[in-house]
């Protein structure tokens, strides 16, 4: 036997009597006395005698019979959520139409002036009916262009897919992408009418900054009336608003003013916010200003650090292991445009050259350009499969990877931070210094991701279980 060529190891913060112990294969995290610690890092030269120890470091995957076999566990693991058929995964593209004239749009004007006929609605309808007696839970996402542009489209569909879920049994998931400019009373009672239960809306900074990059179509600022409308989304929508806002090296430096708008209004408590980054897709961006994955991550850290969002960072950053990267490398996922094209990832759609078929033609896929995503082999890649982070990336962006250059799964470069600081939090110094939310939050941590094995002096706390990691 010998040691996982994926563990991670390193003294716990503020606790030199402590060692922090990580495997981003089984996403297993520990904590190991002075004593423990030893026994694990002099092996296999030194045999470990104390047994129940051994058992441990073995169920938690520190120890392995080969390196063959744990490159084999994460293939059959890819494999399987790859190939996956509990969950059928959907962004709907009603219509390319939109208000907008973002500065940074990949879309280029495809598609546009291109509404939904009923002839690609029923197509989308029946593929849904043809796996309602095989899939468990069905994930869609409205997109666009503006879906709010298309709203008589979504809520003739709608009603046959909560129909087609409810006779079978099948949890369904919708949400929506918006820019939140159409979002007044009217539109926000039709979402909840619609179960649509989770939307995305963008700002870009303040007033100033947000209406040079996120404009109306017009010409003029579209920053007011957004807030206003997340002001009546506080008011009258049931369901969740995730404030994204797209940084690149332009606007960085205006998120903490964006933040102190979002308190004064209060609203700041009331949306999710988060950090996206923009990249340039379809030569759209100039990249110069876009920030690397590594820069964006360690501002991504330091934004949540800054605006205590502590609950966000340990649910969203635990490096969990993974089993594909994203949607477009998931074999039940799918992008149609409104003219039922079929594309594998969302920043493709419009562009013919990525077509994989058309929702009226099934028979007619092609399965040449799904290979070069779904059956892409990342422990057979040079750099991926050497890598010690592999478990939790699986290769990164799919379309980065086989297009242009490859873009890491961001939580590589805040791993060792993260578990430094979620691994202090579990020591006795770390609680006694953390209030009762944050020990409450961690723990909640835990239950999600079953992957804490606290070993002191050779004894587990039991909450691990990596075979009840959600790898799909």
């Amino acid at each position: 036997m010998v040691k996982s060529y994926f563990n991670f190891a390193q003294k716990t913060k503020n606790c030199d009597n402590n060692y922090t112990l990580y495997n981003s294969r089984t996403g297993c995290l520990s904590l190991l006395d002075e004593h423990h610690y030893r026994l694990y890092y002099d092996y296999p030269e030194k045999e470990i005698s104390d047994v129940e120890f051994l058992n441990q470091l073995l169920s938690c995957g520190y120890i392995v019979q080969s390196h063959d076999e744990e490159y084999d566990r994460i293939r059959f693991q890819m494999y399987q959520a790859k190939f996956s058929n509990s969950i059928l995964s959907l962004v709907i593209a009603p219509t390319m139409n939109c208000n907008f004239a973002c500065t940074y749009c990949y879309e280029k004007n495809q598609l546009h002036n291109c509404l939904m006929s009923e002839k690609i609605q029923d197509g989308i309808i029946s593929y849904i009916e043809a796996y309602s007696g095989l899939i468990r839970k069905l994930k869609i996402e409205w997109y666009g262009g503006e879906p709010l542009l298309a709203t008589e489209v979504i809520k003739r569909m709608n009603e046959r897919i909560q129909f087609i879920c409810t006779s079978n049994n099948i949890q369904c998931v919708e949400q929506m992408i918006t820019n939140g400019y159409l979002l007044d009373r009217d539109h926000i009672e039709f979402l909840n009418t619609n179960k649509i239960h989770r939307i995305q809306v963008t700002l870009d900074g303040v007033a100033s900054t947000h209406d040079t990059r996120r404009m109306h179509k017009s010409g003029k600022g579209t920053y007011h009336e957004i807030m206003e409308n997340l002001k009546l989304c506080k008011l009258y929508y049931h369901g969740q608003v995730d404030l994204r806002i797209n940084v690149d090296k332009n606007n960085i430096t205006e998120v903490d003013k964006l933040v102190e708008k979002l308190k004064n209004e209060g609203l700041y408590d009331f949306v999710n916010l988060y950090l996206g980054r923009v990249i340039d897709t379809n030569e759209t961006s100039c990249n110069s200003n876009c920030m690397s994955c590594q820069c964006f991550a360690e501002q991504n850290v330091n934004f949540v650090a800054k605006n205590n969002r502590l609950r966000q960072y340990l649910q969203t950053s635990y490096p969990q292991p993974i089993g594909n990267s994203c949607a477009a490398d998931y074999n039940f996922s799918l992008v149609i445009a409104p003219d039922g094209d079929l594309y594998k990832c969302h920043m493709e759609i419009g562009q013919q050259e990525h077509c994989v078929g058309n929702i009226l033609e099934l028979d007619n896929i092609d399965i040449s350009k799904l290979k070069k995503t779904i059956m892409w082999d990342p422990t057979q890649d040079e750099i991926c499969g050497s890598c010690k982070y592999l478990p939790v990336c699986m290769g990164g962006c799919a379309k980065g990877r086989t297009e242009t250059t490859r873009d890491c799964n961001y939580r590589k470069y805040i791993m060792d931070q993260y578990l430094s600081d979620i691994s202090y939090i579990e020591t006795t110094q770390g609680k006694e210094e953390k209030d009762e939310e944050i020990i409450s939050v961690f723990e909640a941590v835990l239950a999600v991701c079953h992957c804490l094995s606290a070993v002191y002096g050779g004894r587990s706390d039991g909450r691990l279980n990596a075979a009840e990691a959600d790898v799909s």
